[in-house]
């Protein structure tokens, strides 16, 4: 790696914890595809994994009050299941098919929900358990899969503050088991666990940084900042 990176990956977490904070469904879509080029693929992987527990823990601090309980035990239990399984499979096949696949779909998703004018944004509650367990298992396969849960959370009609902390209390659940999976699978090295403390400062005062955000921007422009990420992650995942 060059000198300087780990500086970069600092400021990288930081900006894109922001903008995660803003869209209600994590830092991932943006830091995982930018921080392979600066640490290998695994190590982007526990670290996303612990940056987003840092995030959600300081979420759940700042937006408490909003959650909706109802959506939390409705999505919890696919969520998890299916991130565990995504982890333990992470050395077993190649990505790059399936992250093709959603991307195309992601894309679709957001341009259809984007330019609608009578279509129905609603989906029922069988459709987002699906939406979130195949959310939880790209979470766990290739370190992002919050768009997928996002489209659920959209469908759910929820408010901009409930979405956001919603979305942390459903995934910190998985975020700790599959950081436990790839700690115990050797994923994180000695020499990085400096970034471990900067990323517990980082992740609250960005998430802090985004809430004054939410406060100026109305609904409606909440739900198009979380079509646009929905749609750069879609274009991530078909172009990386």
């Amino acid at each position: 790696m060059f000198p300087g990176h780990e500086v970069l990956l600092i400021l990288l977490s930081f900006f894109t914890e922001i903008l995660g904070t803003l869209s209600g469904f994590g830092s991932s879509v943006l830091f995982v595809p930018a921080a392979v080029f600066l640490e290998e693929f695994k190590t982007v992987l526990v670290l996303t994994s612990m940056l987003h527990v840092f995030g959600n823990i300081s979420k759940l601090f700042l937006f408490r009050g909003y959650l909706s309980i109802k959506t939390f035990l409705l999505l919890i239990l696919p969520t998890v299941l299916f991130t565990g399984v995504g982890a333990w499979v992470v050395d077993l096949a190649d990505p790059q098919l399936f992250r093709a696949a959603f991307g195309v779909v992601l894309i679709l998703f957001s341009l259809l929900m984007f330019f609608r004018k009578k279509i129905e944004s609603k989906i029922n509650k069988s459709q987002a358990i699906v939406f979130s367990s195949i959310s939880g298992f790209l979470t766990g396969f290739f370190g992002t899969g919050g768009a997928i849960r996002g489209v659920a959370l959209f469908g759910l009609g929820l408010s901009a503050q409930s979405f956001i902390v919603t979305s942390a209390a459903i995934d910190i659940f998985g975020d700790v088991l599959r950081a436990g999976i790839y700690l115990k699978n050797g994923y994180l090295k000695s020499e990085h666990f400096f970034y471990l403390p900067i990323f517990i400062v980082i992740t609250f005062l960005a998430s802090w940084i985004g809430k004054i955000i939410l406060k100026k921007i109305t609904q409606k422009q909440f739900e198009k900042i979380v079509l646009l990420m929905i749609a750069v992650s879609g274009l991530i995942m078909l172009f990386s």
